[in-house]
């Protein structure tokens, strides 16, 4: 490839540091991602241009204006305190008709909306447990869903307001656990508890798509009181993580399996008009039933995460994987 002009759009308070050993372990783990992405691209001798927005355009207008890049790479998590508002900053990439990677804004805000897309795959034959939205100020059905249940933040990411406590086995547990939600996290998503192991599966491309290898979070020294589910502290906390015995590796299922989470994926990333990159989550039942779960559209790409050791897994290495993501934003861009 070329040498290349690129933004590298992140969320303000999100700055990589020059050099890893400039910050202590925590603050790294936040930056990683955006950390890993510059170093590389840098080292490949592109020339980056960090740009952080959080409120207002202005930052990225000016930088498009002055710097006048081939392409953005798209990290932006939010915008306007919100994660639904990024979608916002893609439609105005596209209004000024500038190559981004990633979702595209129908995507994104598709895949976003949980129950939505687990509505339209569910429609398209695409498993998925059985749930219910419970809009903040309502309260969660008497009927319908059998317990045990989860409770999730309807439209949160990266585990936001997941715990141990989230699954509930009785009709009170049930409401505190929707009255918690509402009350930190907005609408709650209840959906009934699969019993299983953690699946995610990436997919990568525009109109020709490729899954990644299956991959699985384990956690080998979890206490057999505690639930196998990804936690806002199994994300996030990295004391909790080495306690509990945090992994991620390939998930070795029988090919057919394999290849069939792999279509799932595919049909997936499709039908919710997801473009450039996303992961899908799964639990795969005890009966070897794999459910979808949802759709993460620009998901973690850091060296050390899921994706990108799929990717790797597959032929990729995270050069070739961040050139890739870039060719299809150029591509796309070119045929929009």
């Amino acid at each position: 490839m070329n040498t290349l002009r690129i933004i590298l759009l992140i969320d303000e308070d999100l700055e990589p540091p020059a050099h890893y050993e400039e910050v202590d372990e925590e603050h790294f783990d936040r930056v990683k991602t955006e950390y890993d992405v510059r170093v590389e691209l840098e080292n490949y001798g592109h020339t980056v241009l960090v740009v952080g927005v959080s409120d207002s355009l202005e930052p990225l207008e000016r930088a498009l204006d002055e710097f006048r890049p081939h392409v953005v790479f798209n990290l932006l998590e939010e915008f306007q305190g919100s994660r639904a508002g990024s979608h916002l900053v893609l439609a105005y990439l596209e209004l000024r008709g500038v190559a981004y990677t990633g979702c595209n804004p129908r995507g994104q805000m598709m895949a976003q909306d949980k129950a939505l897309s687990k509505a339209l795959l569910l429609h398209y034959g695409v498993q998925t447990p059985d749930f219910v939205v419970v809009p903040v100020g309502r309260k969660p059905p008497r009927k319908r869903l059998r317990f045990p249940l989860i409770v999730k933040s309807l439209h949160g990411d990266a585990s936001e307001g997941l715990a141990q406590a989230s699954v509930v086995r009785s009709p009170s547990k049930l409401a505190a656990r929707v009255d918690f939600i509402h009350r930190h996290h907005g609408d709650a998503l209840v959906e009934e508890y699969i019993s299983g192991r953690e699946l995610y599966c990436g997919v990568i491309g525009y109109r020709q798509l490729t899954a990644f290898p299956v991959w699985e979070l384990r956690m080998t020294k979890l206490p057999t009181s505690a639930l196998n589910i990804a936690t806002q502290r199994v994300k996030w906390d990295l004391a909790y993580q080495d306690r509990v015995g945090v992994e991620l590796g390939p998930a070795r299922l029988p090919p057919a399996l394999e290849r069939r989470i792999q279509d799932m994926s595919k049909r997936a990333f499709s039908l919710l008009k997801m473009t450039g990159w996303g992961r899908m989550d799964y639990r795969l039942a005890e009966d070897g039933e794999p459910y979808f779960l949802e759709a993460n559209p620009n998901g973690d790409i850091a060296h050390v995460e899921e994706f990108a050791s799929s990717a790797k897994a597959a032929g990729l290495s995270y050069l070739e994987l961040l050139h890739r993501l870039i060719n299809i934003a150029r591509r796309a861009a070119g045929q929009r």
